[in-house]
């Protein structure tokens, strides 16, 4: 928190009277709802966000730790009240919230390390809501660290997963730069 304004480390060192504002700044923005909550969200055939007047034949849903897919689904279904309308997860695609790692781990100090040599900025670690194919290494590795060696500005952030997502011509460099170290520093 060293590195934030001055105005964002007096709200973060003083939460015992600045949580109730922080958490209702963090719910008014969904990039940082789904930190707290479980979000819902309609999609559209293109795999975007629907328009509101769309019929919804999909919903998007990231869980927040805690909650199970069985639980939202029985939410759901509760909430729409409708026994005609069928909700049921796509197999394809479920996944439970994915495990907590430990950031004393060897395999965080070994990402962090990474990203500090190769962006030299600080690091910390976040909560990763949204679901990626590093699921299917839970069952099998020790610890399945998410990052992306990208910059994202507010406008990329809507892209993600949407209608013109696409990676910066200016963000390679380093996109390469962070795996050719990873790689480089892997056996040592």
């Amino acid at each position: 928190m060293p590195y934030a304004p001055f105005g964002e480390r007096l709200k973060m060192a003083n939460l015992w009277l600045t949580k109730p504002f922080v958490i209702g700044t963090m719910q008014a923005s969904p990039e940082t709802a789904t930190a707290l909550r479980t979000t819902v969200s309609p999609v559209n055939a293109s795999g975007g966000e629907a328009d509101t007047d769309a019929t919804v034949r999909a919903i998007d849903v990231h869980l927040r730790q805690g909650d199970t897919i069985a639980s939202v689904t029985e939410q759901i279904t509760s909430a729409i009240g409708n026994d005609e309308i069928e909700i049921r997860p796509v197999t394809a695609t479920q996944s439970e919230p994915s495990r907590i790692e430990d950031i004393n781990s060897p395999a965080y100090a070994y990402i962090a390390r990474g990203i500090a040599e190769t962006f030299v900025v600080p690091v910390a670690p976040e909560l990763m809501t949204r679901q990626t194919d590093s699921r299917h290494y839970l069952p099998v590795a020790d610890a399945v660290l998410r990052f992306t060696p990208l910059t994202a500005a507010p406008d990329d952030i809507a892209r993600i997963r949407g209608v013109d997502e696409r990676v910066a011509i200016s963000d390679l460099g380093q996109a390469v730069g962070f795996y050719t170290w990873l790689i480089r520093n892997a056996a040592q």
